[in-house]
């Protein structure tokens, strides 16, 4: 089912030339959450493609990190698979760019590379 935002008391808003309102379409049916088993499996495919057979991956309360082992990733951002695949791969960059600082130039490039490679196009 698809509805108007205007359906639920919510003000057009105002967009383009010409035009006095927008509305914004809701589909009942979004994309939804990954689970942890999706995400896991998202992981293991670019874990074995890049040939990292030994680091891990597992799920926490405590935030998204890169350990030297694994990476843990926070229920909390267990949301949509772009969101997720994203956190994954933004981890993942930390254990294949360990030289990089922090999150500078090296650390995006590494970053863009990897979402170039399993992202582009099939979020």
């Amino acid at each position: 089912m698809v509805r108007s935002i205007q359906a639920k008391g919510i003000p057009p808003i105002g967009y383009g030339e010409g035009s006095n309102k927008m509305t914004v379409r809701i589909d009942e049916n979004n994309m939804g959450n990954m689970n942890a088993k999706q995400a896991e499996e998202f992981f293991n495919m670019v874990r074995d493609d890049l040939g990292l057979k030994d680091f891990g991956f597992g799920i926490t309360t405590a935030g998204s990190i890169c350990l030297p082992d694994k990476i843990l990733i926070d229920e909390r951002d267990l949301q949509y698979p772009w969101h997720t695949k994203h956190m994954i791969l933004h981890e993942l960059t930390h254990h294949i760019a360990p030289n990089a600082k922090l999150h500078g130039t090296r650390f995006h490039m590494e970053y863009a590379n990897l979402v170039l490679r399993y992202l582009a196009g099939v979020v």
